[in-house]
């Protein structure tokens, strides 16, 4: 684990958009594929670490579009990793890019819970509009050095 300095983190954070779908996880099956993962889920995986080290240093910068890329790219290797997806949650995330989102991405093991979306705040307003219009509930959170928390800042 390594610690962002607040000032890399207030950069990203204007950029953040949660969203709940609805429904969270409610059985196990989601990763049963990956109890004996293949050879090419393994390599599929191990392509979502190494994105999520690359992250690290756009992080740090506040290099958005990058941040972007890679968000879109790892999406794309978790929806090919494991049946995580659903028709709902792809017709979110095609709304959310319509809707100005730059990328996003399903959180957790997946088949519902929270859709994370990367956008520029001139969007925000639109985008939260399109994705509440198609059934998913916008959260808004703040970030602390204390972990996530949702809800209202105190």
């Amino acid at each position: 684990v390594t610690s962002l300095p607040k000032d890399s983190i207030d950069k990203v954070y204007p950029y953040l958009a949660l969203f709940y779908l609805g429904k969270n996880r409610v059985n196990r099956r989601i990763q049963e594929g990956l109890m004996k993962p293949t050879h090419t889920q393994i390599q599929t995986l191990d392509r979502i670490k190494n994105l999520a080290i690359e992250a690290f240093k756009p992080l740090i910068v506040g290099d958005i579009d990058r941040l972007a890329y890679l968000l879109s790219k790892g999406w794309d290797l978790k929806k090919k990793s494991n049946n995580v997806t659903t028709e709902s949650i792809d017709k979110i995330y095609e709304i959310g890019v319509g809707g100005g989102a730059m990328a996003g991405k399903l959180l957790g093991s997946g088949g519902g819970g929270h859709f994370l979306f990367l956008v520029d705040p001139e969007n925000r307003e639109g985008l939260i509009g399109a994705i509440e219009t198609a059934g998913a509930k916008y959260v808004p959170f703040h970030l602390d050095y204390e972990g996530l928390r949702t809800g209202k800042k105190e």
